[in-house]
């Protein structure tokens, strides 16, 4: 499980008008992995599903819409352990089940990318004591 806040970014201008776009999601994933005593090469199906928000700028009245954000996707990684601690570096590819987008007459403001994807790494702590 994971929970992601992708802070408001600035859309595009057109005719004058803007937006501010972030999203909010929380994200489930079933992996199996290949694994050493200490090396570990996990591979993952991933769900996600959230809100993602856009408010207007410039536009009288302002106007704020919410789009339902729902992915799959896939994620790949690699970690090392020591003892109790590990490090590791993962990264992951998310398609959009469902584009938002945002028109401003017929001119397209904001829509959502085909993919989205993420870096991520870290510091793992394992509480037991057998092999990951």
């Amino acid at each position: 499980m994971d929970g992601t806040y992708v802070v408001p970014r600035r859309t595009d201008t057109v005719r004058g008008a803007a937006g501010l776009v972030q999203l909010v999601s929380v994200g489930a994933r079933g992996c199996g992995a290949w694994s050493s005593d200490a090396w570990r090469i996990p591979v993952c199906g991933v769900v996600s599903v959230g809100a993602l928000d856009v408010a207007s700028r410039g536009l009288r009245p302002s106007n704020r819409l919410r789009y339902t954000w729902l992915a799959a996707g896939a994620r790949a990684g690699l970690g090392y352990r020591w003892t109790r601690v590990g490090v590791f570096a993962a990264a992951e590819l998310l398609v959009p089940l469902n584009r938002a987008e945002v028109l401003v007459g017929d001119t397209a403001a904001f829509s959502s990318s085909v993919v989205a994807g993420r870096g991520l790494a870290g510091i793992e702590i394992f509480f037991a004591t057998d092999s990951a």
